[in-house]
């Protein structure tokens, strides 16, 4: 992005503005539906600024309440749209030192969907294992 500050007309200060709204992705030059903001939106033809933003709410309440939200309102501008669902898996792994030396470890799985959504997959704590009766004698 910042190459663009050397294309005449574009000053830093707008390009830092820009930069929100602008990607670097060219195997599908589309807009991604699921994640954009409703400035990105209703800069496809044939969407007005208030039906982007009216679509952005709708799709955020859907996508909050586990649903998927329908691209209909969309369809004026559908080859511009990409509305695939894309999504990160992570495992998250933790080790928590507790001040009397004994150790917990937390793993947890984690589906990251577009516009910060995520769903906790699978959870697993371990706890410390149980003081041996040789150890208590050390103490």
């Amino acid at each position: 992005m910042h190459e663009l500050s050397q294309v005449l007309g574009f000053d830093r200060d707008k390009v830092e503005a820009l930069t929100p709204y602008l990607t670097v992705y060219g195997r599908r030059p589309r807009i991604n539906a699921i994640s954009a903001t409703p400035i990105v939106v209703a800069a496809a033809p044939g969407i007005s600024r208030i039906e982007a933003e009216e679509f952005a709410a709708y799709r955020d309440a859907a996508l909050a309440a586990g649903q998927t939200p329908s691209y209909d309102a969309l369809s004026n501008a559908g080859k511009h749209f990409e509305t695939r669902e894309h999504h990160q898996i992570f495992s998250i792994e933790s080790k928590i030192s507790l001040a009397d030396g004994m150790t917990l470890r937390e793993r947890s799985v984690v589906k990251v969907r577009p516009g910060r959504h995520y769903q906790v997959m699978a959870r697993e704590v371990t706890p410390p294992p149980a003081p041996r009766p040789d150890m208590e004698e050390a103490r």
